[in-house]
């Protein structure tokens, strides 16, 4: 703890370098909570810039009043939780230029589980994000909320910071002692990049306040016509240190300008935040039916040793800028604005920037792309390798450029991508398989040549060779020939021939085709004899206007035959495993379902051999092949 005797002059050397000035952005954690709220207004009307955090999930119609007025003043509402991690990073990541932050997330669980991750959670995801920040010439300022509840009743009266803590008796103070420890270690261990002050707060009270606060609750009990129970320990009244939000503000504010970076004994400053007198519950509720103008029976109730304890603050150890407001003063604020709570019908409804799920978004966005580094980076060292030893490999575009084609339109649609041209070239240019995008986002995976492209809305191509980049549609017995950005053309193998988007064996009377070689084996291990199923059939069933474009059905290409008929009719008798051919000059050994077929220019002609004994006919799992009428099989 730093000495009170040496903070006026900490302050001011604080003020002389500008550490903290009016217009710095502050991060308000829990700011919609009474303490939260409160610390958001005050930042506001000092001319800083505050941007608060809240869940929002909590006595809905009291908040919606918050939303409303720190909204209408000019702070940033964003809906998130320090639970979330990947809020937390979002927020930073979004606010880069936050120098404060006050942490007021606090959960008065009973349950250890849910008073773990409403304090602990928080408080390590807020820690952990500062000290990962990249840019640590930053310092960080953070202002820890703590409680009088890490005394206990083992501390002499009045509590001092300079008191031995005692092992917590009750979560609420086990969960105040760790996070002030994890505050400290951070200090310490991060003092680059975090810097800390520690408020241990005492009885708070004042306007906007809700269930759960004492003088809230009493103060409701009183206008509820009921009876006031006052918790009593050996025949009296536990008295209470009560603060006024405003004296709370106060001190808020002077630890912001005073967290301006650990010494070196590595400890967080620590400070009470109370008036320093001890005040009966009897006397509070007396002062509050005066305010309200009602009388009811006060009753006592023994209070187990565990639960709670009297509580005065060190006078000692509180900031210098504290007030005194007193407490018949800061009662009489509280009832004005309790008895008009009801009656404010609330401004417009704030409007409240949820950021959960683009967080989460967020956080996907950027892992995918660390992946994509990481195999980008892979790439490039195993391309390195692979040209050192002589190994073929396909050329990497790590980093592609564009070159934009008005009014075009090109190749098949991969996928959409929404968003700016700018974030579809971002995205085009890490997913590999991309050589081209359009003006709507539709990325390309292949494109035609330029001289077959049509009308669009316009086409952004990648000035790349996809031919070293393997990305083609170039395979078996063709090779790829560059044409321009992400253009190219395949070209046969000699003895083959282009047709349906592939190079096929060309047919030469008197030699077996690989294709026939392949049949030939495969009817031979099969036990199958090829004659057994044709036998003497000579007639082709003719069907106009259809074609079939079933993939591996091609056997070999005649296109010397240039559509005659009969020379077609001719190399498909001589040739091994034929049952049909297509005007074009293409024979076939197999065909899809006919109702599969589709319309073309071409006339198919059809063998009328078994196609279902030849296994030429291929019918799916668990169905059977099954004549229809010569030509006509269907499953």
């Amino acid at each position: 703890m730093v000495p009170v005797a040496h903070l006026s002059q900490i302050l001011l050397l604080c003020v002389l370098q500008g550490l903290f000035v009016s217009g710095s952005k502050i991060l308000v954690t829990g700011g919609a909570n009474f303490i939260g709220f409160h610390t958001s207004l005050r930042l506001t009307e000092k001319g800083h810039k505050v941007v608060l955090l809240d869940n929002f999930n909590n006595d809905e119609a009291l908040l919606k009043k918050k939303a409303s007025i720190l909204s209408e003043k000019g702070v940033q509402l964003l809906q998130g939780s320090c639970s979330d991690v990947h809020d937390v990073h979002y927020v930073f990541n979004h606010h880069p230029d936050i120098t404060g932050v006050v942490h007021a997330v606090s959960s008065n669980e009973a349950d250890p589980l849910k008073s773990v991750s409403g304090n602990i959670e928080p408080l390590v995801n807020l820690l952990d994000v500062i000290r990962k920040r990249e840019d640590n010439a930053s310092l960080i300022r953070l202002v820890y909320l703590s409680s009088f509840d890490v005394y206990s009743s083992a501390n002499p009266l009045p509590f001092s910071t300079a008191s031995e803590l005692s092992p917590p008796k009750y979560m609420l103070a086990a969960m105040k002692m760790s996070g002030e420890s994890l505050v400290t270690g951070y200090t310490c261990t991060y003092p680059k990049s975090l810097s800390s002050v520690i408020l241990r707060l005492f009885s708070v009270y004042g306007p906007w306040s809700s269930p759960g606060n004492a003088v809230y609750d009493i103060a409701k009990t009183i206008d509820d016509n009921n009876p006031v129970e006052i918790p009593h320990r050996n025949g009296s009244s536990v008295q209470y240190d009560f603060v006024y939000i405003d004296d709370v503000l106060n001190s808020v504010e002077e630890a912001l300008e005073h967290a301006t970076g650990s010494d070196s004994s590595c400890v967080s400053a620590i400070f009470n935040v109370g008036n320093g007198v001890g005040v009966a519950l009897t006397e509070v509720a007396k002062l509050l039916m005066q305010e309200l103008k009602k009388e009811v029976k006060i009753t006592s109730t023994t209070l187990a040793d565990t639960f709670t304890h009297a509580s005065y603050s060190d006078t000692r150890d509180r900031l210098k800028t504290i007030s005194q407001t007193s407490l018949k003063e800061g009662i009489s604020k509280f009832v004005k604005w309790f008895k008009s709570r009801t009656n404010d019908p609330g401004s417009k409804p704030a409007a409240l920037d949820s950021i959960h799920s683009k967080a989460f978004n967020e956080f996907i966005d950027h892992k995918n792309k660390a992946f994509l580094k990481r195999i980008g980076d892979l790439r490039e060292k195993y391309t390195a390798y692979a040209r050192e030893h002589n190994i073929p490999v396909a050329k990497f575009y790590r980093h592609k450029t564009y070159k934009f084609f008005p009014g075009v339109n090109s190749g098949k649609d991969r996928r959409k991508v929404d968003g700016s041209i700018e974030h579809v070239r971002e995205i085009c240019n890490i997913v590999d398989e991309c050589v081209a995008f359009n003006a709507q986002g539709q990325l390309k995976g292949i494109i035609d040549h330029q001289s077959k492209w049509q009308k669009g809305p316009g086409l952004y191509v990648a000035e790349i060779d996809v031919c070293e980049a393997g990305l083609h549609n170039c395979f078996g017995n063709s090779t790829c020939t560059y044409k321009g950005p992400a253009q190219f053309e395949c070209s046969c193998h000699e003895g083959y021939g282009w047709i349906h988007d592939r190079c096929v064996e060309l047919y030469v009377e008197g030699r077996v085709s690989q294709a026939e070689a392949d049949e030939k084996l495969a009817d031979y291990i099969d036990g199958r004899n090829w004659k057994d199923y044709t036998g003497r059939k000579t007639e082709f069933y003719v069907f106009n206007n259809k074609d079939d474009f079933v993939p591996y059905g091609e056997l070999v290409y005649y296109p010397q035959a240039h559509g005659d008929v009969e020379k077609l009719k001719e190399a498909c008798l001589k040739t091994y495993h034929c049952i049909g051919f297509s005007s074009d000059g293409l024979l076939r050994r197999g065909f899809g379902q006919p109702k599969h077929w589709k319309y073309s220019d071409n006339v198919l002609y059809v063998l009328d051999v078994d196609y279902c004994s030849l296994d030429a006919f291929r019918c799916p799992p668990h169905s059977r092949c099954r004549r229809e009428r010569p030509g006509m099989y269907s499953c």
